[in-house]
This record gives structure tokens, C-alpha cells and sequence, in this order.
């Protein structure tokens, strides 16, 4: 028995009709991504562990008293008993305790005597799993077929023993007919859906390749660009230096009014695309603004550099109070 539940693949398939097409196809990489991983694994045996086929000897009773119980109970039937198991609700552990209904005879058969319906007029027959709860519940109690078993048994002087498979579960043809039809239908399905998402895989794989080379290409082409108009601002707003000499006051000499240089028309400020940056020269210096008028100083590299603020457009000024923005 597991020690907790897990989802089934029946729950799987029905919680993926909440996701929207995008996600399932990468849920789909990913299970194939994961069954090729799996596929190349080579796990190594444990140390001290028993070979495959070959079972300890401590466990042969406890295990052929099992194979016992079940034999017995399709040939003679069973009486009710409790399985009992273990799962998790809500994040908590629990035992769950399932009363199974005792035996009857049904077409010459025993099964459980509430499982025989219009769906399943065969019935259902205990199985291996149930018949550990129920070789528990018959050596505690101390039922008359352990005492039958122990005169059976014959204990052995090798400590480990090679199990041979067994089959005791009684089937119609008509049943074993159809679980081969629905498993040959499964296999098909299960080629279907792989081909199915190997092929997506690759044309998502070649559609993000497309998708990468394009935005490289006009990551390039910006760039070039941004860096000819931010050389064409740089040495449109270069001034020559004014020699200190010339604002020294002459002795004796009237002071002649300053010339004014004609003033330039100031350029008109060309926003860049979101998410990027342009080079703006503003009082002397080269910053990099954005569409949003997010101001940074330039770097050496051409790159952002230190954080100045927001240019308020009417005030003609950068507000150095406001925070630098944070990108992920």
C-alpha cells in the first residue's frame, strides 16, 4: 500500500482542461522533455540491495501466505474485511478505512456481492492488493485456513528464493477480448499524441528561433540608429570654450555690451520605442532618456549610467527627486 495518494491520471486530465492552449502545449514539451530524461537514466542498484526476481527469505511465509489467501478466497470465497490506507486531504495524513462486502457465488464464480450491476453482471473478484488486507485480518483472527497453510508450508534453508509469477484471477473471454482491444487502442493514442508532440515541439523550437533572429536583427538595426542621431546631437550642441582673458574687465576702458551669439532652434526631442532608450544632450551633457522621459546619464560604454530623474517638459528641468524605476 502507498504510504500517501497521488493524482491519478484521470484527475491529471481533468485539471488540464483549466489551462488555455499555450500552457498545454508546454506541458506537453516538458512530459516529453521529462520521458526522454527518464529514457537515459541508468539508476544504479542500491547497495545491499536483492537482485530483480530474487526475494529475501524472511519475506517468503509472509508473502505465499498471501498467494495462499487469495487462492483460497476465489475458490471458496471471503468473508468482509477492511483495507485500510493512507493518503493526504487538504495537506493532512489520514487512514482511510474501505469495508469491503464478503463473497457470493455468481455464475460460478466468486465476487464481491455488492458489485454485480446491469454495467458489470460478471461481478468483481478480489485481487492480490486485497488479499493482503484480508491475510492480515485472517492471521490476526486466527482463522482456520492459516492453521491449513502452516501444514502446507515448508520452510527452506536457502535465505533467498526466486519468486515465479502466478496468475489466479479468473476472467471471462469476452472481458480478457476486450481489455486487449482497449489496450491496443491505448497504444495507438499514445503514438498518436507523441508524434503529435514532437511535431509541435519542433515548430515552436523553429518559431522561437525565427522570432529570436528577427528581434536581433532590429535590436541591431536601433542601435546603429540611436548611436548616429546620438552623434549628430553631440556635435550639434558642441560650443567652442570662451578664453578666460575675455571676461576680464579692462581698466579705464568703457565696457562694451556683450555680442549674443543667435540662439539655436531648440531640437525637437524624438521619443523612442517602449522599453528603449535615445541619446539626449541637454546643458552640456549626454544623457539617455526614454519615451516616459526617464533620464539617465550616459555611460562610458554608451550604456545607462547614473539615474538623474524625470524631465518635466514645461519646467524645462530634471526632477532628481523622483525614483529610478526598477525593470525585471
Amino acid at each position: 500500500m502507498q504510504s500517501e495518494s497521488k493524482m491519478t491520471v484521470d484527475q491529471l486530465i481533468t485539471a488540464l482542461k483549466e489551462f488555455d492552449k499555450d500552457d498545454l502545449w508546454k506541458i506537453v514539451v516538458q512530459a516529453q522533455t521529462e520521458i526522454r530524461k527518464r529514457e537515459k537514466e541508468v539508476k544504479p542498484a542500491k547497495k545491499g540491495s536483492m537482485p530483480k526476481g530474487v526475494q529475501p527469505a524472511q519475506l517468503r511465509k509472509n508473502c505465499e501466505w498471501v498467494a495462499f489467501t487469495l487462492q483460497h478466497a476465489l475458490t471458496n470465497g471471503w468473508e468482509s474485511f477492511t483495507v485500510s490506507q493512507k493518503k493526504k486531504v487538504d495537506g493532512k495524513q489520514i487512514t482511510e478505512e474501505v469495508e469491503m462486502s464478503e463473497s457470493i457465488m455468481h455464475d460460478g464464480a466468486h465476487v464481491y456481492s455488492d458489485s454485480v450491476s446491469d454495467s458489470n453482471p460478471t461481478g468483481i473478484q478480489i485481487v492480490h492488493a486485497q488479499a493482503m488486507s484480508l491475510s492480515k485480518q485472517r492471521k490476526d483472527s486466527g482463522h482456520e485456513s492459516y492453521a491449513e497453510f502452516e501444514q502446507q508450508f515448508v520452510e527452506e534453508e536457502k535465505e533467498e528464493v526466486v519468486v515465479e509469477p502466478s496468475t489466479v484471477v479468473k476472467i471471462t473471454a469476452a472481458e480478457k477480448k476486450e481489455q486487449k482491444r482497449l489496450e491496443v487502442e491505448e497504444r495507438k493514442e499514445a503514438k498518436r499524441l507523441e508524434s503529435e508532440a514532437k511535431k509541435e515541439a519542433k515548430r515552436l523550437e523553429s518559431e522561437a528561433k525565427k522570432l529570436a533572429k528577427e528581434e536581433e536583427k532590429e535590436a541591431k538595426k536601433l542601435a546603429k540608429e540611436e548611436e548616429k542621431e546620438a552623434k549628430k546631437l553631440a556635435k550639434a550642441s558642441t560650443k567652442s570654450p570662451i578664453p578666460a582673458a575675455a571676461l576680464k574687465t579692462k581698466v579705464k576702458e568703457p565696457v562694451k555690451a556683450p555680442v549674443k551669439a543667435p540662439v539655436k532652434a531648440k531640437e525637437e526631442w524624438v521619443a523612442p520605442s517602449n522599453g528603449m532608450v535615445r541619446a539626449w544632450p541637454y546643458k552640456g551633457k549626454n544623457y539617455l532618456r526614454n519615451a516616459e522621459n526617464e533620464v539617465w546619464l550616459r555611460g562610458a560604454d554608451g550604456g545607462l549610467g547614473k539615474w538623474q530623474g524625470i524631465y518635466l517638459e514645461e519646467e524645462d528641468r530634471i526632477d532628481d527627486s523622483a525614483e529610478e524605476p526598477v525593470f525585471e
